[in-house]
């Protein structure tokens, strides 16, 4: 849950920065559970206005998806 969501901040940190700190924002949803030694990734695009964000296990299935802003 929430120690997955991380992953998506961490990943939103590296690439905006202070921006990300001073005003970031997510908007997610929680999709499936993630189990304890589940390796996951965490994924950004620009989409235009934020980044679509997604977390996904091995098997390619969502377990997070949702929307990152930034002032």
């Amino acid at each position: 849950g929430k120690l997955v969501m991380t992953l998506i901040s961490r990943l939103m940190l590296e690439h905006l920065g202070t921006p990300w700190l001073e005003g970031g924002r997510l908007d997610v949803r929680f999709r499936r559970p993630v189990l304890v030694d589940e390796t996951i990734a965490a994924w950004a695009v620009p989409p235009g206005a934020g980044f679509s964000v997604w977390c996904e296990n091995v098997r390619g299935e969502r377990v997070i998806e949702g929307m990152a802003t930034a002032k």
